[in-house]
């Protein structure tokens, strides 16, 4: 499904979106998906005046910090990113690390 973007089209998205409305709300609107939204406002972001921000914070879930430990080798203090960590980085790429399994 091709949408056509006409000039009316776009300015009622604009107000919609205004509004405080999401791009899900408009794309409903409107008749077209919300990517299909989001693509005319990011083409023509200098015309509409919205830029499009990505929410604020970690976006790589799989190393999120989960806590602090003590390192098993040197005892520093270093963050947990997994409930098996054990040793620090530092510690992970020395030899005595590698070496001992």
């Amino acid at each position: 499904m091709k949408i056509v973007w006409t000039e009316e089209k776009f300015t009622k998205a604009k107000e919609l979106k205004a509004k405080g409305l999401s791009f899900t709300e408009v794309g409903k609107e409107l008749g077209t998906t919300k990517n299909a939204v989001i693509g005319k406002f990011h083409r023509d972001k200098h015309k509409a005046g919205y830029t499009l921000q990505r929410p604020r914070g970690r976006h790589n879930l799989y190393y999120k910090t989960i806590g602090t430990g003590t390192c098993y080798l040197c005892n520093r203090k270093y963050y947990i990113q997994s409930k098996f960590d054990r040793f620090c980085k530092s510690c992970k790429k020395s030899d005595m690390y590698i070496g001992s399994h």
